[in-house]
Parts: structure tokens; C-alpha cells; sequence
């Protein structure tokens, strides 16, 4: 694992789908994510969003969410700020 990636970008977000998320489950979090989307806010609603699309390994989905979510006001937390921006220099997308 490379020291500078967050170990866990959803550790400062809150609710049962990032708690799914956290254990690498994204089926049961994509369904409590349809059933639960209004309860989240815009950005986390958009950070969701791109996770379970990189997770489904929709990779050009992911790439153009987080280009969006790191151009915009949205308030994150720095540990998910850092992780989109790994993503962003690092990983090659499709």
C-alpha cells in the first residue's frame, strides 16, 4: 500500500453507506444509497456517487465525478480531498 494514500477516506464520513462502504461492501451500500439519498448532502451525495462507480469499475464515471467534485465549493473532508486527488495524478483512467 503506498504511505501517502488515505487508508480510509471514508472514515470521517457518516451513515450506513459509507459504514458499508468501509468493509468493501458496495452492493448492500449502492441499495441502502438508492433507498437513503436525500438524507446525504450535495457533495456527498456526488463522493457516493463516484465511489460506487469506481467500485463497479465504471472508471470514466469516476474520473469525470471527481474532476466535478474537486472543481467546486463542496466541503469535504481533507482525508477524501486527498484520496480524489490521488486518484486523480495516479491512477490512469480509460
Amino acid at each position: 500500500m503506498n504511505p501517502f494514500y488515505p487508508a480510509d477516506p471514508f472514515g470521517q464520513l457518516r451513515g450506513d453507506v459509507f459504514e458499508e462502504m468501509k468493509v468493501k461492501n458496495f452492493f448492500k451500500a449502492k441499495e441502502i444509497y438508492e433507498e437513503t439519498k436525500s438524507n446525504y448532502t450535495k457533495a456527498e451525495q456526488e463522493f457516493i456517487e463516484a465511489s460506487l462507480d469506481n467500485a463497479f469499475n465504471q472508471i470514466r464515471l469516476y474520473n469525470e465525478k471527481i474532476t466535478k467534485l474537486l472543481s467546486q465549493k463542496f466541503t469535504l473532508p481533507d482525508t477524501v480531498k486527498l484520496k480524489l486527488n490521488f486518484d486523480q495524478m495516479f491512477i490512469k483512467f480509460e
